[in-house]
C-alpha cells in the first residue's frame, strides 16, 4: 500500500504546489500536504473504493484539496492564526539583530570529524617525541607552566628549557609536515 501510494507523490506535489495559496506558503509547504496526505490516505485506505489507478489518483486529490481547504481554514479564517496579522520581528524591533545576523557556531559534523583527526594526528607526533621534548610540551601547553616552572620540575635552567622548547616544536612540525617519513 506504501508503494503504491508513494507513486502518486510527484502527482499529489505538483496538485499542492498548484492549489497551496501564496499567502499560507510561510505557514505551510506542498510536501507538508502531501505528507499530511498520506497520513490520512493510510489511516483511511480500507475505506478507499476504487479498483485502478485513476481512481486512486481521484481519491487522493480528493484528500489532498480537503487538506487544502482546512488549511486556509486554519489560517484564515480563525482570530489568532490570521496570517494577515502576522507581523516580522525585525518589523516590530528593528533594532535588534535577527537570527541571520548571527553566524553559525557550532561545526558541521564533517568539520568535527576532521578537526578530530587532526588532534588525534598531534597527538601521535607528541607520543613520538622523545621523553624529554614531550615532557617539555605538555608541561608548556598542556598544564599552561612558564619555562622558569617547567626548569623547577625537570632541573633545568628557563633558558635551556626555551630551547628544549623550540627543538621540539620543530621536530613537531617536520612530523607533522611529513607523516610518512621515519625518524
Amino acid at each position: 500500500m506504501g508503494e503504491l501510494i508513494e507513486g502518486c507523490r510527484q502527482y499529489l506535489m505538483l496538485l499542492a504546489a498548484a492549489n497551496l495559496p501564496s499567502e499560507l506558503c510561510p505557514k505551510l509547504s506542498a510536501s507538508d500536504l502531501v505528507q499530511e496526505t498520506f497520513v490520512e490516505a493510510q489511516r483511511d485506505f480500507p475505506n478507499f473504493a476504487g479498483d485502478c489507478r485513476q481512481g486512486l489518483l481521484n481519491w487522493l486529490r480528493r484528500i489532498l484539496l480537503n487538506n487544502v481547504a482546512d488549511a486556509r481554514r486554519r489560517y484564515e479564517q480563525t482570530g489568532k492564526r490570521q496570517i494577515q496579522r502576522e507581523v516580522s520581528l525585525q518589523d516590530v524591533h528593528p533594532d535588534r539583530p535577527s537570527a541571520a545576523d548571527f553566524p553559525i557556531s557550532d561545526p558541521s559534523p564533517s568539520r568535527s570529524a576532521m578537526s578530530q583527526e587532526e588532534q588525534d594526528r598531534v597527538q601521535r607526533a607528541i607520543a613520538a617525541l622523545p621523553e624529554h621534548y614531550r615532557t617539555v610540551v605538555l608541561l608548556h601547553h598542556r598544564e599552561g607552566l612558564s619555562f622558569e616552572e617547567i626548569g623547577k620540575v625537570v632541573s633545568s635552567s628557563a633558558e635551556a628549557v626555551r630551547k628544549t622548547r623550540a627543538r621540539a616544536r620543530r621536530e613537531l612540525d617536520q612530523s607533522l609536515e611529513n607523516p610518512d617519513e621515519s625518524r
